[in-house]
């Protein structure tokens, strides 16, 4: 099946362009394209786009042939200019959007525009887009690759279920360099002297410190190393940023007994940025909470709106403007092996659903072991006996841009050590904060529950389950599909913890349970359309239309 059938845009492992490419051409509407991250590459999108400039000059056009055919020039003039300013406006904000651009001259930013460390934080709360895990903060550096650079990463190793450090290039991709890969997981990071590495020695929790070089002078048997950039270059995805542009990321899943922020918990490195041709050093401490924020480099900042903006809109449209859509409750592997910033030890399978009022949506699956004995804090890894280091229920708006659903007070996600697990069966419920059912509220519920949206109620929504950090034992994980937008091949991978997904009315659910559900199915027949955030720009041209239509009947009747 093609990557443009593919109907989510989860994190995911990296792919090859020959493959994008190999894809795409058995499609008119699929575009190879190296800078792109999403798993529907419509050239619709551009032409959508082209399309709206075209309307707004027409627009002008006539504009500009009524006013001037007015009687009164001074109110022909002014009416003119008032008409002119509103679509010129109106065509700059629609390009803004659209493309999600900012023009910049590459050739002024570099790493002397680096003030801190770290500068954008990704979480719900902060940056809630592209399908987030709402138990883990990701944090990123952007940094120019050049001649000489090499970059020291030190710090504490944080006490968490997780960590990783990871470096992409210009396109958002994973990447190799002399057959070292840019990603490390915290069991292959040795800790310095005197200290100990928790994910390799239960007795070392809490105790180390690390220290990793970035540079592309790497071998395989060098411990602690990552490529700083591919050669050649890839394009940018983000166009006004130069093609020597990286970017580090450095994910923390949920640390022990505390928020990612507290630095009581999760204490972020250091980042030195050393020039060996020139011995030019800087060494950059991590931002505080005003540099993150703001700043050309913050999460708010000019090139953190850039970046996170582009993300988005390198996600094409829903998968059923092309019919490529699974069928719905169907769970199949999701996202892209071209995914922008993949996490190329994780996996995850994901099905639509149509949530409505008056009906539950339930998930269950047998659920592969984990890491969850040991709570939230490291422990030494790979371990006997477990199959994952971690697993995650998360619900998500299948609409721009496709944000973890949170609601109520209620998380988005479910971790593995908050799910019940009855005989290694795992069953999650999905509806409305007022259809929620009582079962799932009892003390010693055997059901997982998330929160459907209350303010888009009508959209479509996808439920996923995400498989991190697999056994090498442990053939079964989502991980090892290689095909996406398959429940068949997913279901042949999976074997007996292949999820099922079932809806039914909450009559049904509250007289019969689960079981009945399963047995009773029933599905919303009536979906509402409710404009995505590309559409409201053509209610803006809409909008505009009838004020230029009603300012022509004032001055006729004037």
């Amino acid at each position: 099946m093609p990557s443009r059938q593919q109907f989510l845009a989860l994190n995911s492992s990296a792919n090859s362009d020959s493959s994008l490419n190999q894809h795409c051409a058995a499609s008119p509407d699929c575009q190879p394209d190296t800078n792109r991250g999403d798993i529907f590459l419509h050239r619709g999108f551009m032409r959508r786009s082209k399309g709206l400039l075209c309307l707004l000059s027409g627009l002008w056009v006539a504009a500009a042939r009524i006013v001037h055919s007015r009687r009164s020039p001074l109110r022909a003039a002014l009416l003119h200019r008032l008409v002119r300013g509103a679509l010129v406006a109106l065509s700059y904000l629609s390009v803004g959007v659209i493309t999600s651009t900012v023009t910049l001259a590459s050739e002024n930013i570099g790493n002397d525009d680096l003030l801190c460390a770290w500068p954008i934080q990704t979480t719900p709360d902060k940056a809630n887009i592209f399908y987030p895990d709402a138990n883990a903060t990701y944090w990123t550096m952007p940094f120019f690759a050049q001649s000489g650079l090499e970059i020291t990463i030190k710090g504490d190793f944080p006490n968490s279920r997780y960590f990783g450090i990871d470096v992409y290039g210009s396109d958002s991709l994973s990447f190799a360099v002399n057959g070292v890969d840019s990603t490390l997981a915290d069991y292959q990071i040795g800790a310095d002297p005197g200290g100990a590495n928790p994910w390799q020695t239960i007795n070392g929790i809490g105790s180390g410190s690390f220290t990793v070089r970035v540079n592309n002078n790497v071998a395989v048997d060098q411990p602690n190393v990552l490529p700083l950039s591919p050669n050649p270059l890839p394009v940018s995805l983000i166009p006004g940023l130069p093609n020597n542009m990286g970017y580090l990321m450095l994910r923390v899943y949920l640390p022990k007994e505390g928020d990612p922020n507290d630095t009581e918990y999760v204490r972020l490195p250091t980042v030195t940025l050393t020039l060996t041709n020139t011995n030019e050093v800087r060494e950059l401490v991590p931002c505080d909470s005003a540099q993150s924020d703001g700043g050309q480099f913050g999460s708010n900042g000019v090139i953190g709106q850039l970046i996170k903006n582009q993300l988005v809109a390198n996600q094409g449209g829903p998968c059923e403007q092309d019919g490529s859509c699974p069928e719905l409750l169907s769970f199949a592997a999701a996202g892209g092996l071209t995914t922008p910033f993949p996490n190329g030890i994780a996996g995850y399978v994901a099905a639509l659903y149509q949530p409505a009022p008056g009906y539950i949506s339930v998930v269950q699956a047998r659920m592969p072991s984990s890491s969850r004995a040991y709570g939230d804090g490291p422990a030494p890894w790979p371990e006997n006996g477990t199959d994952l280091r971690y697993w995650s229920f998360c619900n998500y708006l299948y609409q721009f841009p496709f944000p973890v659903i949170g609601a109520g007070g209620a998380s988005g996600c479910v971790a593995d050590y908050q799910a019940p697990i009855v005989g290694d069966l795992a069953t999650l419920v999905l509806s409305s904060i007022e259809d929620r059912p009582v079962s799932t509220l009892a003390y010693g519920s055997t059901l997982a529950w998330l929160p459907t949206s209350p303010s888009s109620p009508a959209a479509k929504e996808v439920v996923a389950i995400r498989n991190m950090l697999p056994s090498t034992s442990f053939q079964q994980s989502v991980t090892n599909i290689s095909q996406y937008g398959n429940p068949d091949l997913a279901k042949q991978v999976m074997g007996i913890y292949y999820p099922v997904m079932s809806q039914c009315t909450i009559a049904t659910f509250d007289l019969l349970g689960v079981e009945g559900c399963f047995a009773n199915p029933a599905s919303p027949t009536v979906s509402i359309a409710v404009p995505s955030m590309r559409d409201w720009q053509l209610w803006l041209v809409a909008l505009l239309l009838f004020g230029i239509a009603t300012l022509q009947l004032r001055i006729r009747a004037s």
